[in-house]
């Protein structure tokens, strides 16, 4: 399996679409990083390139499945992205 991103064909959703895409999820969820901080003061800062999405620790394989169509990647720090395969744990 390759491990290249191909960030030339994608494109970020938008906040509202990940409301959507989640609304009956059966996990616990929240938008994290610049949008998370833009909620939180109530106005916009700057364009964003992604969108960060936080579960907890115990409830990531929920996710993984419930977007089991979805090519996901985890965020490992300092800012690397790794391909999330079906079954793997995240972990920091």
């Amino acid at each position: 399996m390759s491990t290249d991103i191909p960030y030339g064909s994608w494109e970020p959703l938008t906040l509202a679409a990940v409301l959507q895409l989640l609304a009956d999820a059966p996990y616990t969820w929240g938008i994290a990083g610049g949008y998370a901080i833009e909620q939180f003061l109530a106005t916009p800062i700057r364009d964003h390139a992604d969108m960060d999405i936080m579960v907890f620790r115990d409830e990531q394989l929920h996710l993984h499945s419930h977007l089991a169509d979805w090519l996901l990647y985890a965020a490992d720090p300092p800012g690397t992205l790794r391909p999330w395969t079906a079954g793997a744990l995240w972990h920091s």
